[in-house]
């Protein structure tokens, strides 16, 4: 494994090997991802994971014990793993939390298509849209179901660009300015109308009276 001498694999392994470099390889390799990831929560939706703190608390504590000149090999060996885990899940829960969050979002604007279809605006029915939200939620499940192991961070990356994604293009179909520009004509088709049909009566009082 990534912190053992080459042909050793064994977390239980008294084998000597670089404590230093293991240690360097986890901070260069997972740190910044759960760095990242505690980062967008903060930026996006100005919060912060409790659960990611927690978890990188965790990690300082094995560190602690892997470095320490008491821990033979095998205990070093075992608390760096346990680093590592608990770092893919500080990476791992941000991401989780801001999937949820967008899906959120895009409930709230199929709550308003109804609106948008009276202004006649472009936007997926219901069955089109649960469609599209299936993979998002199948990739959070997958994420959940591997926390703590390589392949969450992907699958829990792979729902948050798909729920970006999904949740801008509706955005995009429901901005505020085409529903300004719609209902500005349903105005004018309002104001227009009746304005046509006095114009007409008035006519044609105008034509009997005159010319009959």
């Amino acid at each position: 494994m990534w912190i053992n001498s080459p042909g050793n694999d064994d977390l239980s392994s008294s084998e000597d090997f670089d404590r230093a470099a293991a240690l360097r390889q986890i901070l260069i390799e997972d740190y910044p991802k759960a760095k990242e990831a505690i980062l967008k929560l903060e930026v996006y939706l100005g919060k912060r994971s409790e659960r990611a703190v927690y978890e990188l608390r965790d990690s300082f504590d094995h560190i602690a014990t892997a470095l320490h000149p008491d821990s033979d090999n095998a205990t070093a060996r075992r608390h760096l793993n346990e680093v590592r885990t608990h770092l893919r899940r500080a990476m791992v829960e941000p991401l989780e939390y801001l999937a949820e969050a967008l899906l959120l979002e895009i409930e709230a604007l199929q709550d308003r298509r109804w609106l948008l279809k009276l202004l006649c605006l472009p936007f997926p029915d219901r069955h089109s849209l649960d469609a599209e939200m299936r993979p998002i939620a199948d990739a959070i499940v997958n994420g959940r179901r591997t926390k703590g192991g390589e392949e969450s961070f992907g699958h829990m990356e792979q729902a948050l660009n798909m729920a970006t994604a999904l949740r801008d293009k509706l955005q995009a179909q429901a901005r505020p300015d085409k529903w300004h520009d719609r209902m500005f004509a349903i105005r004018l088709v309002c104001i227009t109308l009746p304005l046509g049909a006095l114009l007409g009566l008035a006519l044609k009082v105008a034509y009997d009276h005159f010319f009959r």
